[in-house]
C-alpha cells in the first residue's frame, strides 16, 4: 500500500515488478522500501511518499506466482 507521492510515478504493476525483484535480491523489507522511494525520487516525485509494505513469511519463502488467491466468498450475502 502506498500513497499518491508514490503512485504519481510509478504504476501498480511497475511497483509490483520492482517490489519483486528487490525481494530476489534480498529478504530486506527495509531495503524494499528504500529502493521504492530511491526510484520515486530519481523519477521527481516531490510528494509525500509512505509506504506499508508487509510480507508473510509462508508466501515470502515461496515462489509467489504458485500461490492461488481464494475467490470465495468470506460471508454468505443470503
Amino acid at each position: 500500500m502506498a500513497c499518491d507521492g508514490v503512485y504519481d510515478v510509478l504504476s501498480n504493476d511497475e511497483l509490483v515488478v520492482l517490489v519483486r525483484s528487490k525481494f530476489a535480491q534480498s529478504e530486506s523489507i527495509v531495503d524494499t522500501v528504500e529502493e521504492i522511494v530511491d526510484v520515486c525520487l530519481n523519477r521527481g516525485s516531490i510528494d509525500n511518499m509512505t509506504i506499508i509494505l508487509i510480507a508473510f513469511e509462508t508466501v515470502f519463502n515461496k515462489d509467489i506466482d504458485a500461490v492461488e488467491c481464494n475467490t470465495e466468498p468470506i460471508v454468505d450475502s443470503s
